[in-house]
Protein backbone atom coordinates (compact mmCIF):
# COMPACT_ATOMS: atom_id res chain seq x y z
CA UNK A 1 0.00 0.00 0.00
CA UNK A 2 2.87 2.14 1.14
CA UNK A 3 4.24 2.43 -3.03
CA UNK A 4 0.19 3.50 -4.02
CA UNK A 5 -0.08 5.95 -1.55
CA UNK A 6 3.28 7.40 -2.83
CA UNK A 7 2.17 7.23 -6.61
CA UNK A 8 -1.16 8.78 -6.05
CA UNK A 9 0.94 11.79 -3.52
CA UNK A 10 3.73 11.79 -6.90
CA UNK A 11 0.30 12.78 -9.46
CA UNK A 12 -1.03 15.23 -6.63
CA UNK A 13 2.11 17.41 -6.38
CA UNK A 14 3.45 16.87 -9.98
CA UNK A 15 1.51 19.18 -11.51
CA UNK A 16 2.93 22.06 -10.59
CA UNK A 17 6.36 21.14 -9.60
CA UNK A 18 7.48 19.59 -12.97
CA UNK A 19 6.66 22.29 -14.79
CA UNK A 20 8.11 24.46 -12.55
CA UNK A 21 11.27 22.30 -12.67
CA UNK A 22 11.52 22.05 -16.40
CA UNK A 23 11.47 25.04 -16.55
CA UNK A 24 14.29 25.98 -14.51
CA UNK A 25 15.70 23.68 -16.17
CA UNK A 26 15.59 25.04 -19.83
CA UNK A 27 16.11 28.41 -18.35
CA UNK A 28 19.20 27.00 -17.08
CA UNK A 29 20.68 25.58 -20.36
CA UNK A 30 19.32 29.01 -22.39
CA UNK A 31 21.87 30.89 -20.04
CA UNK A 32 24.39 28.89 -20.36
CA UNK A 33 23.81 28.75 -24.45
CA UNK A 34 23.10 32.61 -24.63
CA UNK A 35 26.63 33.18 -21.98
CA UNK A 36 28.92 30.89 -23.86
CA UNK A 37 28.01 31.48 -27.45
CA UNK A 38 27.14 34.97 -27.24
CA UNK A 39 29.82 36.25 -24.39
CA UNK A 40 31.43 38.79 -26.23
CA UNK A 41 27.77 40.76 -27.49
CA UNK A 42 26.14 40.29 -23.97
CA UNK A 43 27.02 43.30 -21.78
CA UNK A 44 27.03 42.91 -18.45
CA UNK A 45 23.86 44.20 -17.57
CA UNK A 46 22.19 41.28 -19.52
CA UNK A 47 23.97 38.97 -17.92
CA UNK A 48 23.33 40.14 -14.34
CA UNK A 49 19.83 40.29 -15.11
CA UNK A 50 20.25 36.62 -16.96
CA UNK A 51 22.00 35.33 -13.09
CA UNK A 52 18.86 37.42 -11.17
CA UNK A 53 15.60 35.45 -12.76
CA UNK A 54 17.87 32.27 -12.25
CA UNK A 55 18.03 33.29 -8.53
CA UNK A 56 14.57 34.02 -8.93
CA UNK A 57 13.21 30.91 -10.16
CA UNK A 58 16.36 28.86 -7.88
CA UNK A 59 14.46 30.34 -5.04
CA UNK A 60 10.40 29.94 -6.05
CA UNK A 61 11.50 26.31 -6.93
CA UNK A 62 12.99 25.99 -3.52
CA UNK A 63 10.15 27.27 -2.14
CA UNK A 64 7.32 25.63 -4.26
CA UNK A 65 8.94 22.12 -3.47
CA UNK A 66 8.73 23.02 0.18
CA UNK A 67 5.08 24.15 -0.26
CA UNK A 68 3.45 22.05 -2.82
CA UNK A 69 4.14 19.13 -1.12
CA UNK A 70 3.23 20.76 2.73
CA UNK A 71 -0.29 21.91 1.77
CA UNK A 72 -1.45 18.93 0.13
CA UNK A 73 -0.35 16.74 3.33
CA UNK A 74 -2.28 19.54 5.41
CA UNK A 75 -5.49 19.23 3.31
CA UNK A 76 -5.28 15.55 2.65
CA UNK A 77 -4.70 14.54 6.24
CA UNK A 78 -6.31 17.55 8.50
CA UNK A 79 -8.49 19.50 6.16
CA UNK A 80 -11.09 19.01 2.97
CA UNK A 81 -9.88 15.24 1.89
CA UNK A 82 -9.15 14.22 5.18
CA UNK A 83 -11.77 12.30 5.97
CA UNK A 84 -11.75 10.29 2.61
CA UNK A 85 -8.11 10.08 3.37
CA UNK A 86 -8.81 8.58 6.73
CA UNK A 87 -11.92 6.04 5.51
CA UNK A 88 -9.84 4.09 3.58
CA UNK A 89 -7.88 0.86 5.03
CA UNK A 90 -4.46 2.26 5.44
CA UNK A 91 -2.70 2.58 8.63
CA UNK A 92 -1.33 6.12 9.76
CA UNK A 93 2.15 4.86 9.27
CA UNK A 94 1.64 4.24 5.65
CA UNK A 95 -0.14 7.49 4.63
CA UNK A 96 2.16 9.36 6.31
CA UNK A 97 5.22 7.50 5.96
CA UNK A 98 4.18 7.91 1.77
CA UNK A 99 3.40 11.75 1.76
CA UNK A 100 6.63 12.30 3.80
CA UNK A 101 8.73 10.41 1.04
CA UNK A 102 6.92 11.93 -1.42
CA UNK A 103 8.04 15.23 -0.18
CA UNK A 104 11.32 13.90 0.06
CA UNK A 105 11.88 12.71 -3.34
CA UNK A 106 11.06 15.94 -4.29
CA UNK A 107 13.16 17.79 -2.15
CA UNK A 108 15.98 15.33 -3.73
CA UNK A 109 14.69 16.04 -7.46
CA UNK A 110 15.30 20.16 -6.69
CA UNK A 111 18.70 19.95 -5.62
CA UNK A 112 19.43 17.87 -7.95
CA UNK A 113 18.16 20.23 -10.64
CA UNK A 114 19.54 23.43 -9.43
CA UNK A 115 23.22 21.89 -8.77
CA UNK A 116 23.02 20.58 -12.68
CA UNK A 117 21.65 23.77 -14.02
CA UNK A 118 24.46 25.87 -11.96
CA UNK A 119 26.91 23.30 -12.77
CA UNK A 120 25.78 23.94 -16.71
CA UNK A 121 25.70 27.97 -16.05
CA UNK A 122 29.60 27.82 -14.79
CA UNK A 123 30.37 25.68 -17.59
CA UNK A 124 29.26 28.17 -20.47
CA UNK A 125 30.47 31.11 -18.16
CA UNK A 126 33.84 30.27 -18.01
CA UNK A 127 34.11 28.20 -21.00
CA UNK A 128 36.30 25.20 -19.70
CA UNK A 129 35.15 22.81 -17.58
CA UNK A 130 38.84 22.38 -15.84
CA UNK A 131 37.90 25.34 -13.78
CA UNK A 132 34.87 23.83 -12.27
CA UNK A 133 36.71 20.51 -11.88
CA UNK A 134 40.13 22.36 -10.48
CA UNK A 135 37.71 24.18 -8.09
CA UNK A 136 36.53 20.77 -6.58
CA UNK A 137 40.12 19.17 -5.93
CA UNK A 138 40.37 22.56 -4.07
CA UNK A 139 37.42 21.43 -1.49
CA UNK A 140 38.94 17.95 -1.51
CA UNK A 141 42.05 18.81 -0.42
CA UNK A 142 40.47 21.00 1.99
CA UNK A 143 38.74 17.92 3.46
CA UNK A 144 42.04 15.77 3.37
CA UNK A 145 43.75 18.44 5.03
CA UNK A 146 41.45 18.99 7.82
CA UNK A 147 40.70 15.57 8.14
CA UNK A 148 44.35 14.96 9.15
CA UNK A 149 44.46 18.07 11.22
CA UNK A 150 41.33 15.98 13.37
CA UNK A 151 43.88 13.12 13.32
CA UNK A 152 40.79 10.82 11.82
CA UNK A 153 40.50 9.03 8.20
CA UNK A 154 39.62 11.19 5.93
CA UNK A 155 37.05 8.34 4.86
CA UNK A 156 35.60 8.70 8.77
CA UNK A 157 35.23 12.34 8.34
CA UNK A 158 33.75 12.38 4.79
CA UNK A 159 30.72 9.98 5.71
CA UNK A 160 29.59 11.57 8.83
CA UNK A 161 29.79 14.73 7.21
CA UNK A 162 27.58 12.77 4.35
CA UNK A 163 25.45 11.50 7.44
CA UNK A 164 24.79 15.15 8.83
CA UNK A 165 23.89 17.17 5.07
CA UNK A 166 21.46 14.11 5.16
CA UNK A 167 20.00 13.99 8.22
CA UNK A 168 19.88 17.75 8.68
CA UNK A 169 17.96 17.69 5.40
CA UNK A 170 15.32 14.97 6.47
CA UNK A 171 15.33 16.33 10.28
CA UNK A 172 14.11 19.91 8.33
CA UNK A 173 11.44 18.55 6.17
CA UNK A 174 10.11 16.44 9.30
CA UNK A 175 10.12 20.15 11.28
CA UNK A 176 7.97 21.18 8.83
CA UNK A 177 5.51 18.31 8.86
CA UNK A 178 5.16 17.86 12.54
CA UNK A 179 4.63 21.85 12.68
CA UNK A 180 1.42 21.01 10.58
CA UNK A 181 0.76 18.12 12.11
CA UNK A 182 0.76 20.42 16.08
CA UNK A 183 -0.95 22.78 14.06
CA UNK A 184 -4.29 20.73 13.38
CA UNK A 185 -4.75 19.73 17.06
CA UNK A 186 -6.28 23.26 18.13
CA UNK A 187 -9.93 23.73 16.23
CA UNK A 188 -9.92 27.49 14.96
CA UNK A 189 -6.23 28.79 12.80
CA UNK A 190 -4.96 25.79 12.43
CA UNK A 191 -2.34 27.65 9.44
CA UNK A 192 -1.39 30.24 11.70
CA UNK A 193 -0.68 27.89 14.80
CA UNK A 194 1.24 25.58 12.34
CA UNK A 195 3.91 28.54 11.72
CA UNK A 196 3.12 29.10 15.19
CA UNK A 197 4.51 25.85 15.76
CA UNK A 198 7.21 25.40 13.26
CA UNK A 199 9.01 28.52 14.43
CA UNK A 200 8.94 27.56 18.30
CA UNK A 201 10.33 24.18 17.05
CA UNK A 202 12.90 26.20 15.07
CA UNK A 203 13.86 28.56 18.21
CA UNK A 204 14.19 25.14 20.64
CA UNK A 205 16.67 23.42 18.00
CA UNK A 206 18.25 27.26 18.41
CA UNK A 207 18.99 26.72 22.04
CA UNK A 208 20.22 23.35 22.15
CA UNK A 209 22.49 23.69 19.47
CA UNK A 210 23.95 26.80 21.72
CA UNK A 211 23.61 24.82 24.91
CA UNK A 212 25.66 21.78 23.29
CA UNK A 213 28.08 24.22 21.52
CA UNK A 214 28.81 25.86 24.85
CA UNK A 215 29.38 22.95 26.48
CA UNK A 216 31.38 20.90 24.14
CA UNK A 217 33.72 24.05 23.65
CA UNK A 218 33.95 24.21 28.16
CA UNK A 219 35.01 20.19 27.65
CA UNK A 220 37.10 20.36 25.41
CA UNK A 221 38.28 23.86 26.42
CA UNK A 222 37.63 27.23 24.74
CA UNK A 223 39.35 28.09 21.58
CA UNK A 224 39.42 31.49 22.42
CA UNK A 225 41.63 30.30 25.54
CA UNK A 226 43.24 27.98 23.23
CA UNK A 227 44.16 30.84 20.80
CA UNK A 228 46.12 32.99 23.60
CA UNK A 229 48.19 29.78 24.81
CA UNK A 230 49.85 29.25 21.63
CA UNK A 231 50.58 31.45 18.32
CA UNK A 232 47.20 31.94 16.26
CA UNK A 233 49.58 31.07 13.50
CA UNK A 234 50.71 26.93 14.89
CA UNK A 235 49.48 23.98 13.47
CA UNK A 236 47.99 22.85 17.32
CA UNK A 237 45.62 25.63 17.00
CA UNK A 238 44.44 24.45 13.89
CA UNK A 239 44.32 20.79 15.24
CA UNK A 240 42.02 21.92 17.98
CA UNK A 241 39.89 23.70 16.12
CA UNK A 242 39.49 20.94 13.69
CA UNK A 243 39.11 17.78 16.25
CA UNK A 244 36.35 20.80 18.00
CA UNK A 245 34.46 20.72 14.68
CA UNK A 246 34.56 16.42 13.84
CA UNK A 247 33.21 16.58 17.67
CA UNK A 248 30.56 19.18 16.39
CA UNK A 249 29.66 17.16 13.50
CA UNK A 250 29.41 14.02 15.37
CA UNK A 251 27.04 15.98 17.79
CA UNK A 252 24.94 17.10 15.02
CA UNK A 253 24.40 13.83 13.16
CA UNK A 254 23.12 12.13 16.18
CA UNK A 255 20.96 15.01 17.30
CA UNK A 256 19.94 15.38 13.69
CA UNK A 257 18.95 11.57 13.09
CA UNK A 258 17.36 11.11 16.87
CA UNK A 259 15.55 13.81 16.45
CA UNK A 260 14.30 12.73 13.10
CA UNK A 261 13.15 9.37 13.94
CA UNK A 262 11.25 11.13 17.39
CA UNK A 263 9.74 14.00 14.88
CA UNK A 264 8.32 10.82 12.85
CA UNK A 265 7.17 8.92 15.53
CA UNK A 266 5.41 11.80 17.12
CA UNK A 267 3.79 12.93 13.48
CA UNK A 268 2.30 9.67 13.42
CA UNK A 269 0.76 9.26 16.90
CA UNK A 270 -1.19 12.67 16.22
CA UNK A 271 -2.51 11.10 12.87
CA UNK A 272 -3.41 8.43 15.19
CA UNK A 273 -4.90 9.93 17.89
CA UNK A 274 -6.92 12.39 15.27
CA UNK A 275 -8.66 9.18 13.97
CA UNK A 276 -9.28 7.84 17.40
CA UNK A 277 -11.36 11.25 18.23
CA UNK A 278 -13.25 11.13 15.02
Amino acid sequence: MLSKVMKYEWKATSKILLILHGALAAYGILCAVTLSSFVDIVSVNWSGLLFTLYVIFVLAAGLFTILVPAIRYYRSMYHEEGYLTHSVPVTSYTLVTGRLLNALIWYVIDLAIISLTTFVILVGVLHEPRFITEAFEWIGDGVVSFADSAGVPVEIFAVFLIILISASFIFSLFTVYLSIALGSLVKEHRVAMSIAFYFGLHMAYNVFTTIYGILLSQIEGSLYNVSRRLSIFSSGTSGVFAKYFFHMLIGYSIFFIIGSVAYYFIIVRIDEKKLNLQ
